[in-house]
């Protein structure tokens, strides 16, 4: 008769088995989500081609339909969102020829291949907002080097807008000198000069900005 495992044992078992849980869901989670992306891509893409939102019932249409079927066979949920994306882009499709087209799909797309496959220009893919297909013509170092210069363009414009929010934010809170002045006096009745004098000696931010500094 087999030892069982202590307690303890099973308790680390059991832990090691929930985190593999997470880290699958996780990953799961991920590659829908860059499916998302790729789809909506893709779909702006075949819009602006086709000036449709349903593909052609043509050879095109098809070629189309066979690169979106690569990248829904392998969601987690693809028996569903298939469905949906097939029925509001090829209704025409029949189910023979749709289940023909999945038993053959599976292909993994690279975002260079993709974009060289389309023939997706850099004007289209920038005018389209595409973010997940490469400019056709550019290697997988090139499409690297630019997808990481985007991404520091993007810091350094988020770091000028900080700044010029702070620099405004210290213009509007920082009064005028006329202001600064009239802070000073009492709301009714007078003041004499030496009370003045004095409250300028206790603000000298406000004694600067009167002496024009």
């Amino acid at each position: 008769m087999p030892l069982q495992p202590s307690n303890n044992v099973r308790g680390k078992l059991h832990e090691v088995a929930l985190r593999y849980g997470r880290s699958r869901r996780r990953r799961g989670y991920n590659e829908n989500l860059l499916s998302q992306k790729r789809l909506r891509d893709l779909g702006r893409f075949f819009h602006h081609r086709y000036g449709s939102l349903m593909l052609p019932d043509d050879d095109s249409g098809r070629a189309d339909l066979a690169v979106t079927l690569d990248h829904l066979v392998w969601r987690s949920d693809s028996a569903v969102v298939l469905r949906s994306w097939v029925t509001s882009w090829a209704p025409w499709i029949t189910d023979s020829e749709l289940q023909t087209m999945r038993d053959a799909a599976g292909r993994t797309w690279t975002a260079t291949d993709l974009g060289t496959h389309l023939g997706l220009t850099d004007y289209e893919r920038t005018s389209l907002k595409i973010t997940t297909i490469a400019s056709c013509g550019l290697t997988e170092a090139e499409w690297e080097e630019k997808r990481k210069e985007r991404k520091r363009q993007r810091d350094r414009d988020r770091l000028q807008h900080k700044r010029k929010a702070a620099k405004v934010g210290r213009q509007t809170m920082r009064p005028t000198r006329g202001e600064d002045i009239l802070s000073l006096l009492p709301r009714a009745g007078w003041i004499s000069t030496s009370d003045l004098s004095d409250r300028v000696k206790i603000f000298p931010r406000r004694k600067e900005c009167l002496n024009g500094r």
